[in-house]
Order: structure tokens, then sequence, then C-alpha cells
């Protein structure tokens, strides 16, 4: 058996062997410098790259000295390893689970799918170490029997700590830990485990609260990371084959070159929204229908994600499809490479997902990232070299929230019936989100509670205490465990009475007005009412004003992203002016950033363009304004939310001053103003009158109206039980909610979070400053007949966001996507006659006929249900037992599907790929009267009415 070296051979002979054992003899560097200081008894954050052992070096140390305290037993719980990931990574926890096994040590997992069973054998006899999640822990606090096992805890291990401590779920957790000190006999030892993040002093002070010490260990990434940024050029070859599944050549050329990275197979293509993958993966389907790709997102079930990251690992898949759903520890094997689809708009995303390659500290982590147009390509080699630079964006830590202020203090009570106001404020102020709480506000949060009907809590003297009605104060505590935003979706029924769709609840509450219009499925829809949990439309053929039905899933770029994108663009013009070679100056960036010379004059060609046409080039430094139709457009180079707050505050003010309503929209680099009365000379002034303006006062007027503000709103007024979660929303009824509201704790929450998320009023009170010192300059170029080069690269991509197809085009594109799906299908197969064959395969690997391997019978089922979710029912029937109830319906489910297998062969076969009723299929096949092209339309639109009509019926 090897020895183990470094720091690895001071633990006990019985760790010693278990890391022999698993072939862990050396240590990282991670590891070396971390665990003689957790063994140390020192809270400790660990900041590295996934891979680099982060887990082993928190968890050994500790391991450690639970075994050389084994003569002094302890009933109860020692190590709390709390992690955001319901799904815990499958390959940590074997890891795990081996060393426990290896030293005697009892491990257990609970979390809101643990069963009641596991349950109750965890507080009759409880694990020595606890994994679970922190709205997990919400409930072990207030549980009376099961909190009495956390009295013996030493040690909390926060897994992915980054992730949490930027949004409420980590300022949840942040109270919560201090909430266990109280319980707990003594301090215990934190460590946090963190991917690279910018300023990681902060997140150490967010894991260990104030008044206590806390070391970092951190791991360089420079040297661990090969980013390519490539920006493909369409050939003839790519309109061709763009002409045959009705994408743009310039799509074709990006899916082109996807596919030849897909040789380097398995690989992760992340994207930045669900839309953006299921789109990508749909195209790739389009055009190479055999080849093995899949999709995953936080809306798939989770037997879907499953699945793909199980194929993937095995190498079953060339690639996955995915959104943020896969950034963190999931395990899906060694992956060759990442790919990033569009640019990542951040540098910690494209740290984390680039990290998901390589995967050890050994190997460096391959990123290919393809961009869509100029702004793209910029953007995203400026993201890469600050990546390589370890210029990482600030964490940026919700202070003070009033929604988890009072679900943390409900818990209190339910914790400990009555407690003195003072103690409370010292435990809130040990956190670090609460270390400035002051006793006002502390007094304005039992206040609120005390006026809730029912009540949540009662002041009396300097105590407070639990009202007499404990109902409400549990069902409110209960019901919002968690921090994460709820969704409930909204179906889009037409006048004829047909669904079409699903809105989000955030969609509904920010544009849910009588007329307004919006994109859905290719097409346009204006809104004639919202009744019932219901959204009634009617078809519009004007796409002018509609809104695409996914907004809202931007990733903000930051100011200082933006900014050096327009710095690039100042140099170039510079170059230009003074005759010095374009290609020049693209060789010497391409030196400095990891995109080559001909993407960097692919992508500083509109700075040409814009100066051949005589117009100024907005820069960093550079402000230009222009007119084209009715849309003025401004371009900043500010990023997203600078340039979100300067827009609305500019919309309100140049609104005033004509008399008519103004619109706003924004990328990170331009702002967009619609209004056929506005001139380039009345915004040039309202921009340069604002420096002299109250932007605090501008910003609430301009902004407390608007559709993000209510989404806040609905947000907040969910956590802190003003809006139940079965209430039906309008924009009109979110608008005289917040009227009610005005003034009160929810409505001061909601501000505070959408300044904090949506905005930036100091990034806009720089700006303004320089534009009035004149250090930004600002160019009118007037009405133009055509946009200026650099503004039409926004007015493209918005144009892409909200294309309406023409009926044909998307016909044929819903024909591809259906005969994909039969190509690409998957479908399980199970014998009927014998229970004994159960499998799942691919659509084209099936014969004409099924027939059951085992006993040769012909009444093979196929059906869309996982593998897994039958062996139970197999089982029963083979041992010859009656089923009843759901089990008894699966059973004859499956037994109609047999015999549709059996009269129509590979034709009923795959007709069941599509969620229709088998009875509606039975009757279509028999009468024999569609062609292929022709079923499978039928098919996709049955099952899109199937899916509607259940999703109404379960709403109601």
């Amino acid at each position: 058996m090897a020895e183990v070296e470094g720091v690895f051979s001071t633990f006990t002979p019985a760790v010693r062997e278990v890391l022999s054992e698993m072939g862990l003899t050396k240590p990282t560097p991670p590891q070396e410098e971390a665990i003689p200081l957790i063994s140390a008894g020192r809270n400790t954050l660990i900041v590295s790259p996934t891979g680099s052992g982060k887990t082993e070096a928190a968890l050994l140390p500790i391991f450690d000295r639970m075994v050389r305290d084994w003569g002094q037993p302890v009933r109860g719980i020692l190590l709390l390893y709390v992690t955001p990931l319901r799904a815990l990574n499958r390959d940590l926890l074997d890891r795990v689970t081996r060393m426990c096994k290896g030293l005697d040590i009892k491990l257990a997992v609970r979390h809101g799918d643990t069963d009641e069973g596991e349950r109750r054998a965890q507080t009759l006899a409880p694990p020595q170490v606890l994994f679970t999640t922190p709205e997990t822990l919400q409930v072990l606090l207030v549980a009376r029997k099961f909190k009495e096992h956390l009295r013996t805890l030493r040690w909390v291990v926060v897994d992915e700590i980054h992730e949490l401590a930027t949004d409420k779920r980590g300022t949840q957790l942040a109270v919560s830990l201090e909430r266990l000190g109280r319980i707990t006999e003594g301090e215990f030892q934190r460590i946090g485990l963190s991917a690279t993040v910018g300023e990681p002093e902060k997140i150490a002070r967010f894991l260990v609260g104030n008044g206590r010490e806390c070391s970092i260990v951190t791991t360089h990434v420079a040297k661990l990371f090969d980013f390519q940024v490539v920006f493909p050029e369409a050939t003839r070859r790519d309109e061709e084959e763009a002409a045959r599944i009705m994408a743009y050549p310039e799509v074709m050329a990006r899916l082109r070159r996807m596919v030849e990275l897909l040789d380097e197979g398995p690989l992760l293509i992340f994207t930045n929204t669900r839309t953006e993958a299921e789109t990508l993966t749909n195209r790739l389907r389009q055009w190479k229908p055999r080849l093995p790709v899949a999709v995953h997102h936080g809306s798939l079930s989770k037997g879907s994600r499953s699945m793909a990251e199980e194929e993937l690992k095995l190498g079953r898949l060339k690639g996955v499809v995915c959104t943020s759903s896969l950034e963190l520890g999931i395990d899906v094997g060694l992956l060759n490479l990442v790919i990033q689809y569009n640019s990542p708009r951040q540098v910690v995303r494209l740290i984390q997902r680039a990290g998901r390659s390589g995967h050890t500290l050994d190997r460096t982590s391959r990123c290919v990232v393809i961009c869509q147009d100029e702004d793209d390509a910029l953007e995203a080699a400026v993201l890469a070299r600050r990546a390589k630079a370890e210029m990482l964006e600030e964490p940026s830590i919700h202070l003070k929230c009033g929604d988890v202020l009072v679900q943390q203090l409900s818990g209190l009570l339910i914790e400990m019936r009555r407690c003195r106001v003072d103690e409370v404020l010292a435990l809130l102020r040990r956190s670090y989100p609460y270390s400035q709480l002051s006793l006002a506000e502390l007094n304005e949060a039992l206040a609120y509670m005390s006026s809730q009907k029912p009540k949540l809590a009662t002041v009396v003297g300097d105590e407070v205490v639990r009202p007499q009605g404990t109902k409400g104060l549990f069902r409110y505590y209960f019901e919002t465990l968690s921090m994460i935003p709820e969704q409930k979706q909204y179906p889009v029924v037409t006048e004829d009475g047909d669904a079409i769709g699903l809105l989000d609840e955030e969609f509904v509450a920010e544009y849910g007005e009588i007329g307004k219009k919006f994109i859905l499925r290719g097409s346009v829809w204006k809104i004639d009412q919202v009744f019932n949990s219901k959204v009634y439309v009617k078809k519009d053929e004007d796409p002018l004003g509609a809104v695409p039905s996914w907004a809202g899933e931007e990733i903000p770029v930051p100011t200082e992203v933006a900014m050096e994108v327009g710095e690039i663009r100042r140099s170039a013009a510079q170059a230009i002016k003074t005759k010095v070679s374009l290609s020049e100056l693209c060789e010497s960036l391409s030196c400095r950033y990891p995109m080559g010379r001909e993407e960097f004059l692919r992508a500083l060609s509109p700075v040409a363009s814009q100066l051949e046409r005589g117009y100024e080039v907005p820069t960093d430094l550079d402000i230009t304004i222009e007119k084209w139709k009715d849309v003025i457009t401004l371009v900043t180079h500010r990023g997203l939310r600078v340039n979100r707050t300067l827009g609305r505050v500019l919309a309100y003010g140049c609104s005033g001053i004509i008399g008519k309503p103004v619109r706003a929209s924004q990328d990170a680099y331009r702002i967009y103003l619609e209004s056929r009365w506005l001139t380039c000379e009345a915004v040039a002034e309202a921009l340069k009158g604002l420096c002299e303006q109250d932007l605090e006062a501008l910003i609430r007027s301009s902004c407390e109206d608007t559709g993000l503000f209510r989404r806040r709103f609905v947000h907040v007024a969910r956590k802190m039980g003003v809006l139940s979660r079965e209430a039906e929303l309008t924009s009109s009824i979110v608008r005289q909610l917040m009227d009610a509201y005005r003034g009160t704790l929810p409505y001061a929450e909601a501000w505070r979070t959408f300044m904090q998320e949506d905005l930036d009023a100091r990034g806009t009170s720089r700006l303004l400053s320089d534009v009035a010192s004149g250090r930004v300059k600002v160019h009118s170029l007037g009405g133009l007949d055509e946009p200026s080069p650099l503004a039409m690269i926004g007015l493209e991509e918005m144009t892409r966001k909200g294309e309406v197809m023409d009926p044909g085009r998307m016909k044929r594109l819903l024909l591809e996507s259906a005969r994909s799906r039969v190509l690409n299908g998957r479908t399980t197969v199970v014998c009927t006659s014998c229970w004994d064959y159960l499998d799942q395969k691919y659509l084209v690997d099936l014969p004409e006929r099924l027939v059951c391997p085992a006993c040769g019978n012909q009444l093979v089922a196929s059906t869309r249900r996982e593998p897994s979710t039958l062996r139970a029912l197999l089982r029963k029937l083979r041992a010859g037992q009656k089923v009843t109830g759901a089990s008894a319906r699966l059973k004859k489910e499956l037994e109609a599907s047999a015999l549709l297998n059996m009269k129509y062969g590979a034709r009923g076969t795959r007709a069941q790929v599509f969620a229709v009723p088998l009875g509606k299929l039975d009757s279509v096949l028999a009468e024999g009267t569609m062609g292929e092209d022709e079923l499978l339309l039928f098919l996709l639109d049955e099952e899109r009415k199937t899916h509607l009509r259940r999703f109404v019926r379960v709403r109601g």
C-alpha cells in the first residue's frame, strides 16, 4: 500500500490507511496549506477552483480529530456540511461515504426529499456527520427533538459559499449559524469552500461573522486556464446549410464550429438563459439529427437532468447544452473542454464554467467562447483577459434584508417562546449581514410582525413574545423556509379557447396589462384580460413594442468590462485616425487578449465603418446620440445596470419635457429611447442637465412604477406574508398592493433589493460627474437614414431576441423539431407479457416490430417514463402480486401501449414519443389518412394542448 506524503503523513494511521486505499497519497497545494490551519482549530476559507481537493482539505482534518477523540464517545452530530445543492454531487458523496465507512463514522443526508422513515431514524440515532441544505437547517433549528442532537456540534462546513453569500439564501444562512451557535455547547469551527472570487476577505467575514478571526487559503488561477475566443464568419457552405434548417448563415457558422469542437467531447456547452439552451439544442438536432447531445437547465425534471449528467459521464453523449444548472459541483466526469456560447457576461462566471473542464490542478481548464456579434467578441476577450489577470467582480452581499430578518425572528420565537430584544439584537449583529443593524431597525421589524394578521410577534416591554395563537407564526415560518423566489405560471389562452403556452408570474406582474403585446412561440399576442390565473390574448400582426416572453433573464455586464470594450474601440479609432494599420493594432491586441487577429479585425470593422461615414466613435470616453425612425440610441459603454438606471431617469425626464410617454430599454453598451417627438439635441441637454439634479430622488420617481420594481415587490411580498402563494396577480393588482404598502417594511425591502440587484446609482453618478467635467464627451449625430454601425449591432440583437416568424417558416421549424425528436428520442421498452424485460433505447435503434428478448412475445410497451420509475411495479407483477391505485393505472397504460405497438409497429412506437393520450393516438393511426409530416404536426399540436389542459386542470 502506497505511503501518503506531505501533510497527509500527520494524520492518524486509520486516516492514512483510508487515503492510501483511495489513492489519495499526495496533497494538492490547497490541502497542504489548509489542513494545518483546520487541524489547529482555526476558522478557514478555502478559495480554489473546482477539482482542487477543497472538500478533502476541509473534511480530512475533521475526520482525523474525530478518530483521535474516539475515547470520548459522543451521541450527537459533530459535523454539519451545508451545501446549496439538494442534488448532491454523487462523486463527492461517494468519496466522503467511503472515507466515513473506513473510519467508522456515521454519515447521513437530510434535505427536502428525505423520506419520513429516514428522518425518524436520524432523530432516534443521530449521525456524526450530516449533509444538509440551508433550507433544511431552518427546519432542524426548530425541531424540538432533533435540535438536541446539535448541542454536540463542533464543525460547520459551508460548500459553494460564494454562491450563497451573494443572495438572500446566504443572508438567511449567516443568521442561522448564529442561531445554531446559541444551541451548541461551545463555539463551533467554521470552514468555507469557495470557487475563485473577487475580494475573498468579504466572503471570509460573511462566513465567520463579527468578532471572529478567519484564515484564507487562496489558489491563484492564472496558469490554470486556457481561453480561446472565436467569432466565426459564415462561408458559402454555411449559407447553404442555413437555408436547409431555416437559420441565419451566422448561426450556422457558430453551429459548425461547435460541432467541430464536439469531436473533442465529452464537453459542456454553457448558455446564459434557458431559452438559449433550448434553442441551441434544437438547432444542433435539426442540423445533425444523430448528434448525441442533450439539454440541461433548472426548468427540466430531475429525471431528465440526472440522465443527461449520467450519459455524459458514461461517454454516451458528446455534449450537454446547459445553463448555470451545471456551474456548481454536480459530477459529470472528466471533460476535455467547455464551450461558452456567447459571452458569459462576468469574469466569475467564465472562471466557474471553464473550471468544469480539466477538473484537477495538474490539468489545464480549456474554454472556447463562441461569439455572435462584435459586442460579444470584444466583451468575451475582455473577460478572458481579466480572468487570467484575476480581476474578478467583487461579491455583492445583501445587508440588513427586511424579509430575511422577519423570517429569522419568527424562527427564534418558535425556538424560544420569548426573548429580550437586546439579546436578539446582539445575536443578529454577530452575523455579517446584520452587523450594522440598529435597535430602531429591529423595532421596525418587530412592529411589522405585531401588525400582521395573524400576529407573528408581540412586544411586551423589553421582550418579544411568541403570539398566543401560534398557527399563523408556524405557517409563515415554514412557508418561507426558502428565499428562492417562487414561480407561478399562467396559461396563455386565445379568444377561441386554445391554450398556446405559459408565462411566468414575474412576466405577468411586469407586463400583465390589457393591450400589452408580447412574443410567444414566434408570434405577437395582445393581452385582452388576466382572469382566473389565465392570460387571455388576441393575435396581433404588429411587432412594434412587443416584449419577448423570456424577458428578464439577462446577466448584467459589469461597468468595468463594458468600459474596457469602449477602450479597445477608442484605440482602434485613434489608430485609424493617425493612419496606423488596423491590422497591426489587431495583431498587438491578439497578444494581450486570447482572440485572434482576424477575429479582432472583424470585431473592430464597425469602428472603421463609423469613421468612414464621418461619425464620432462611441468609446469609454465618448457618448454618441443618434435617431433612426422613432428610436434614439445612446452608445455609452457603461454596463447593463448603469444603462438601465440612466435610461429610466432620462426617459422620465424627457417624458416630462415633451408631455408624451418615452419607453426606455438598454443593453450593456446602449440606451434606447422610443418616441417620435424626441430629438437628439433634447436628449443631450437632458443628459447634461441631470448632473445638477438629485439623482436619488430622480431614480425613485422614474423607477417606482416600472415592471422591474414590481417584480421585486412581488418576491418580497411573498416572503413577508403579504401575498399568499395562490394569489392571482396582474400588473394593476400589484400596483394597488404597492400603493397600500408604500412606507412599510416590505416596500422598503423591495426597493433596497431593486437598487442592489437591478440598478447602479453610484456608477450612474460617476458617469454624470464625468459628463459635467468634460472627461466624457457627448456627441449628437442627429437624425440618420440608417443606424450608425455601432448602434446597428445593438438594434440587430434586439431584432434577434424579438424575432417574429412568418407562419410558413414556423411550420418548417416545427417539422424539423418533430423529426429531430423522433430521430434523437429515447423510449423505455417493457414486456407486458413476462414483465421481465426493461430497457431504454434510442428510437432509431428499434426494429419495425418490438419483440421481447426474454419470452419472444410482441406485447412490448414503449413509454416516456424513466426505467427507475417502473422497476418496483415489474417486481410485483413478476411475483404475481395484485396491484392497485396508481400502480394498476400504470399497468393498464403499459398494456395499452403494447397493443398500440403491435397494431402499428414502428409508426406507433414513434408516435408515443409525444405526450398524447393513447386513445387519441389509436384513433388517428387507425384512420391512416395522414402523411408523415401531417402526423408529426398533429402530434406536436395535440401534445401542446394535452400539456396545457393538464396545467389548467391542476391550477383550476
